[in-house]
C-alpha cells in the first residue's frame, strides 16, 4: 500500500516550523568548525551548511521508509569541510570530535568500507549534537532536531563524490559492468592525483626551506621575488612577525596566495628584490610606519606580521598602491597608518599591461629609488613564526 511508505506528513510539518531555528544552528555550527580548522592549521577550501530542503526530505523518507525519522535522518542538518589536501581530512576529523559531542555508532571513514582492489566514494561522516542557540523555537511539534552531520573530504574526492552522485546514484541507469568499471578507475585515478598533490605541497614547502638556508647565509638577496622567496626572506629578516607558515610537521602548507599578492605590489612600486624590500623597510618612513602599526595593534615592532610589513614596505614607496590592491587597505588597522602618507600622495603606481613588461614597473614608479634600493643587508636568522586563517563562508549542501 503506497500509505505504509508515504512519508510522515507530521515529520514534514514540524521540521517546516523548525526551520528558521535549525538554520541559525546550522550557520552557528559551520562558524565553529571554521574557527576550529583555522586554529588546527589546516589547509580548508570551504566549510558550508545546509538544512535539507522539503523536497530533497521526503526524496530520502520516501527512499529509506524510515519507521521513525526523527531518530533515523541523521543529516537533515549537515555541515560539509572540503579541505585541499587529502592528509587534511583526518586531523580535522580529529580537530572536531574534541569540540563537539559526537556519536561515534553512526559516525565512519567511508574508506573503511572499501576492499584493498576497491575504488570509489571516499568521505568522513561524524554524526554530533547540534549545538544550542539562543532562538527560540516557534514551532509547536512534540520533538526537534538533536544531531547533525559533517562531511569532511578533499576537493578531489568532492569532485569524484559529486558527479558519480549525478551521473550514476541519481541518474536511476542500470549500467553495464564495463560503465561501472570506468567509474571507479575514474575514483583510482583520482586517489593518486590526491596523494600527488600532497608531494607537491611538500615539494614546495622544500623550495622555502632551501631559501631560509640562501638568505640566512647571506646570498640570494638580489634574485627575483616570487612568493616563495618573499616568505622565506621575511622569515629569516623578521622572525619574531607571524608569517604565511601554517600547520605543522607532515601537515605544513603556506598560504603561497596571498604572498603572490604581496610579491606583485612589492614589484609594481619596483621593489623586485629582497635587497630592495630590505633597503625600503630600513628607511626612516617604513620605520615609522611599522611603530605605527605596533602601537595601533598592541604589538612589539619586531612582532608586526610579515603580511603587514610587506604592505607597509610598498606604501612606503608608492603611496597609492592601495588604489591597486585595495585588499592591503582591509587589514586591520592599516588604513589608519598609512593615511597620513596617502593623503600627502605624489605618485601613482601604474597596472602592467601584460606579464612579459613586469620588469618595466621600477622605471615607471620610483626608479631612481629602486636602484638605490638594490644594495642592503641580508637579515639575521629566522625561527619559525605561527598560524592564521581560514575559509570562506557559503552555503552549499552535503547531500
Amino acid at each position: 500500500m503506497l500509505g505504509s511508505t508515504a512519508p510522515s506528513a507530521d515529520f514534514l510539518s514540524d521540521v517546516d516550523g523548525l526551520r528558521p531555528e535549525l538554520e541559525k544552528r546550522a550557520e552557528e555550527a559551520c562558524e565553529r568548525i571554521r574557527s576550529c580548522l583555522r586554529e588546527a592549521g589546516l589547509a580548508v577550501h570551504a566549510a558550508t551548511w545546509r538544512v535539507k530542503t522539503r523536497s530533497s526530505l521526503v526524496y530520502k523518507l520516501r527512499e529509506k521508509a524510515y519507521s521513525d525519522p526523527w531518530s533515523d535522518v541523521m543529516d537533515l542538518v549537515g555541515v560539509r569541510v572540503i579541505t585541499y589536501f587529502e592528509d587534511h581530512v583526518a586531523p580535522a576529523a580529529e580537530a572536531l570530535k574534541q569540540i563537539f559531542n559526537w556519536v561515534p555508532e553512526h559516525s565512519m571513514d567511508k574508506e573503511d568500507s572499501l576492499g584493498e582492489s576497491e575504488f570509489g566514494y571516499r568521505s568522513v561522516h561524524l554524526v554530533a549534537s547540534l549545538p544550542r542557540t539562543g532562538l527560540e523555537s516557534t514551532h509547536s511539534g512534540p520533538r526537534s532536531v538533536e544531531r547533525f552531520e559533517v562531511q569532511i573530504r578533499s576537493i578531489l574526492e568532492h569532485a569524484w563524490a559529486e558527479i558519480e552522485h549525478e551521473v550514476h546514484y541519481k541518474s536511476g541507469i542500470a549500467f553495464p559492468r564495463p560503465a561501472l568499471r570506468r567509474v571507479s578507475a575514474l575514483a583510482g585515478a583520482l586517489e593518486i592525483l590526491d596523494r600527488e598533490f600532497v608531494n607537491v605541497r611538500r615539494a614546495q614547502n622544500d623550495l622555502v626551506k632551501s631559501y631560509l638556508l640562501t638568505y640566512g647565509d647571506g646570498g640570494g638577496g638580489g634574485d627575483p621575488l616570487d612568493s616563495a622567496r618573499l616568505i622565506a626572506a621575511l622569515e629569516v629578516g623578521r622572525p619574531g612577525g607571524d608569517g604565511w607558515r601554517r600547520g605543522d610537521g607532515a601537515l605544513e602548507w603556506f598560504d603561497f596566495h596571498d604572498a603572490k599578492v604581496l610579491v606583485k605590489a612589492l614589484k609594481l612600486v619596483g621593489l623586485t628584490s629582497w635587497n630592495a624590500v630590505a633597503a625600503k623597510l630600513d628607511t626612516d618612513v617604513a620605520k615609522n610606519m611599522i611603530r605605527d602599526y605596533a602601537a595601533e595593534s598592541g604589538l612589539a615592532e619586531h612582532q608586526v606580521g610579515h603580511r603587514v610589513v610587506a604592505a607597509l614596505a610598498a606604501f612606503a614607496t608608492d603611496d597609492s598602491i592601495g588604489e591597486l590592491f585595495p585588499e592591503l587597505l582591509e587589514i586591520e588597522h592599516l588604513e589608519a597608518v598609512t593615511k597620513p602618507v596617502r593623503r600627502a600622495g605624489k605618485t601613482t603606481v601604474k597596472p602592467e599591461k601584460s606579464s612579459s613588461k613586469s620588469g618595466t614597473a621600477s622605471k615607471r614608479t620610483n626608479s631612481g629609488k629602486s636602484k638605490a634600493s638594490a644594495k642592503s643587508k641580508t637579515p639575521p636568522k629566522s625561527k619559525t613564526p605561527p598560524k592564521s586563517k581560514t575559509p570562506p563562508k557559503s552555503k552549499t549542501p552535503p547531500r
